[in-house]
């Protein structure tokens, strides 16, 4: 199946770019795999690739932001890189090693693009290089729902872990003053990325409290949104809570709901 534009939900081109300055040809056959483009299969693959209109288009597959841009048009017998640009807007990019970024786009071209086979200097340079440790993600989670009910208790609310012992429910706090019972959900994350949420989970009067844990030393960041919000003004999340295949929503759009823990006070 050749990548289209519609196939995934993508973000338009962002206003801060820069050259790239990419300079390479291919063949006529390697530029037919090149046009098919790339769809990913899984949530661990990061690019949507697809060529339209004389431009190759690298498109992260989580947030839909296009990262790289690459004008490839015939020139004699071959398929010449004639203009690149790379994403420049900190908030959607924060490389800014050009030389870096020409390295990411020939290593996606040639692994995902042409699936070229690895050289055995590199394959095994590959096996003996030491493995980066891979991130708990029920760590993360967890130090997120003590991070939430730590806030909740600095503010008199009795709060209460599940620990998974109840279904959709990471916290429950109750409010003597106002006599009011809050079923809370928890997204946490490692740094800012793209909290994933699908829109048919979502339930009404539920809590749902998203958390940037950041760097030690650094205070987490939470965004606090009750359920409603998301079903009754679901576009104030679009592009993203509409994904057909990785739902979800970025931190610059759950920004108005920062800190906003008079939801449990009022």
């Amino acid at each position: 199946m050749e990548a289209t534009q519609i196939t995934w939900q993508t973000l338009p081109a962002p206003h801060l770019v820069a050259p790239l300055d990419l300079r390479t040809s291919f063949t006529s056959e390697e530029f037919l795999k090149i046009k098919a483009g790339y769809i990913p299969e899984e949530m661990e693959e990061k690019w949507f690739i697809y060529y339209a209109d004389g431009w190759l288009n690298f498109h992260r597959s989580w947030t839909g932001f296009l990262i790289y841009r690459l004008q490839i048009l015939q020139l004699n017998n071959e398929f010449s890189v004639l203009d690149s640009w790379v994403n420049r807007d900190p908030e959607q990019y924060q490389c800014v090693d050009v030389v870096k970024d020409r390295e990411i786009v020939m290593d996606v071209i040639n692994n995902l693009l042409l699936a070229r086979a690895v050289t055995p200097a590199v394959e095994n340079a590959i096996k003996t290089a030491p493995k980066k440790t891979k991130v708990d993600g029920q760590i993360t989670g967890l130090s997120g729902e003590f991070f939430v009910a730590a806030e909740l208790l600095k503010r008199d609310m009795q709060t209460s872990l599940t620990f998974g012992n109840a279904k959709s429910i990471d916290i429950f706090s109750y409010n003597q003053s106002t006599n009011k019972t809050f079923n809370v959900q928890v997204k946490s994350l490692r740094k800012k990325n793209w909290f994933l949420i699908s829109p048919d989970r979502i339930v009404r009067n539920h809590i749902y409290v998203f958390v940037i844990l950041n760097l030690p030393g650094i205070s987490p960041q939470y965004y606090i949104v009750p359920g409603h919000v998301f079903l009754d003004t679901p576009e104030r999340f679009y592009p993203g809570l509409n994904d057909p295949k990785m739902p979800g929503v970025s931190p610059k759009q759950l920004a108005a709901f920062e800190n906003s823990w008079e939801v449990f006070l009022n």
